[in-house]
């Protein structure tokens, strides 16, 4: 290139000499393409302004700031709050099983895995849960203990006391804060654990509980049984019925026609007219034979022929009482006949010996039924009676406090993680 540079002026040359420079010149134009062009060696950089060396660190502030405002804060609110504020608090454990005086069936399955189906028992016990976190419970008072003055105290803390004069409400929702009442289906237990701020609150309400759950569970029983009876004590009820019925009609027919039985009667009314026939053949061979012997004006004769004369009237009103129930003296009965009152009396006794065999059939079934509902009867047995809690349960500095820390600083990772994506994609 220099010698470029120092070549004269093309105007000042001959043409020969022209020519060869021009070629020269096309010769080390070609070279230097082929050339690399090697940088000359870097100088050091003159040192920068002083603002420019702490920029980084001013970008690094915030991400500072928001791990002291997310992660440490809460986690020191938590200490402290745990340490100097928190009321202590008892835990006392209970644990009832509802059992069932019927044995459970077992099928194929459930005999080789030694397991037992809860049946009706489960579902009690479900209930039971439920009724022990219903407002009933806090309506009702649990042996006289205030509930609303023992979770409101001035001694709590003010994140965990409950408001002065409360609403129903605002109390059931305290009291599932604090009783936490589960079911292990398992072995159909239910487990209780209630929470106060005093241990001795809590051993009386799990007390209370305790007693509340078993008139529940006898409440449940007796409703069950009530209504297995009532299906058979409606069968006694209008089986006595239809009985004192058929008494009455057997008895107002009676009353009716003067008469107990017309079968009876026309027994005994052929008998006598048997007699009677007898005895009228004795007094006419009697007469035939004083004929034969006195005069026919004789007395004896007479007195004969008016026996047989009386004889034959008495038997013609006893055959007429085999046809009717009365008689021709009798005026004030109506003249029916006795095959008729018979085949009433027969269908009033027979419906009566039928509602008499349908009340005591009745009555075996209701019996039958009540032993069987007294064989199902549940009941709520004990498994873990109330304890007095000695230490407390809550609270708990050190693992409140790792806990509320963990989650911050998980809280706050994944923030930064999205901050940094959003910065990627600008």
């Amino acid at each position: 290139m220099s010698k470029i540079k120092n070549m004269p002026a093309m105007s000042e040359q001959t043409p020969t000499a022209q020519t060869d420079r021009e070629r020269s010149l096309s010769l080390v134009t070609a070279k230097t393409h082929d050339l690399q062009v090697v940088a000359p060696p870097s100088e050091p950089r003159p040192p920068q302004p002083a603002y420019q060396s702490y920029a980084p660190k001013a970008r690094r502030w915030p991400y500072f700031l928001s791990f002291v405002m997310v992660v440490i804060l809460p986690a020191f609110s938590a200490w402290w709050y745990l340490t100097e504020i928190a009321s202590d608090r008892f835990t006392s454990e209970f644990r009832v099983a509802v059992r069932s005086t019927q044995a459970p069936a077992i099928n194929g399955m459930g005999s080789m895995l030694g397991l037992a189906g809860g049946g009706g028992a489960s579902s009690d016990a479900q209930a039971l849960v439920q009724y022990l976190q219903s407002h009933a419970i806090v309506s009702d008072p649990l042996n006289d203990i205030d509930l609303a003055a023992i979770y409101s105290a001035p001694d709590i803390d003010w994140a965990s006391r409950l408001v002065a004069a409360p609403t129903t409400e605002e109390l059931l929702k305290t009291w599932k804060r604090y009783v936490a009442i589960t079911f292990e289906s398992g072995n159909v237990t239910v487990v209780g654990q209630v929470t106060a701020f005093d241990p001795d609150d809590a051993y009386l309400i799990s007390t209370a509980l305790v007693t509340r759950a078993d008139e529940f569970i006898n409440r449940l029983s007796e409703v069950a049984r009530l209504d297995a009876l009532a299906f058979a004590r409606r069968e006694v009820a209008q089986a006595e019925t239809a009985l004192t019925n058929a008494r009455r009609a057997v008895a107002d027919l009676q009353d009716q026609e003067s008469i107990v039985n017309p079968a009876r009667n026309i027994e005994e009314a052929q008998s006598l007219a048997a007699g009677l026939r007898d005895r009228i053949a004795q007094s006419r061979a009697l007469l035939a034979t004083q004929r034969s012997q006195l005069a026919s004006d004789a007395p004896s004769i007479r007195a004969t022929e008016r026996d047989i004369l009386g004889l034959q009237e008495e038997l013609d009103r006893v055959e007429r009482l085999t046809i009717t129930q009365t008689d021709e003296a009798d005026t004030q009965q109506e003249d029916r006949p006795l095959s008729t009152l018979v085949r009433e009396f027969s269908e009033a006794t027979n419906t009566l010996d039928y509602a008499q065999r349908a009340y005591e059939s009745a009555l075996t079934t209701f019996e039958a039924a009540r032993i069987e509902a007294d064989r199902k009867q549940i009941y709520l047995a004990s498994v873990v009676a109330p304890s007095l809690p000695q230490q407390a349960s809550f609270p708990k500095p050190v693992e409140g406090t790792m806990l509320v820390a963990a989650v911050s600083l998980a809280l706050w990772l994944l923030g930064l993680i999205g901050v940094f994506a959003i910065k990627d994609h600008m």
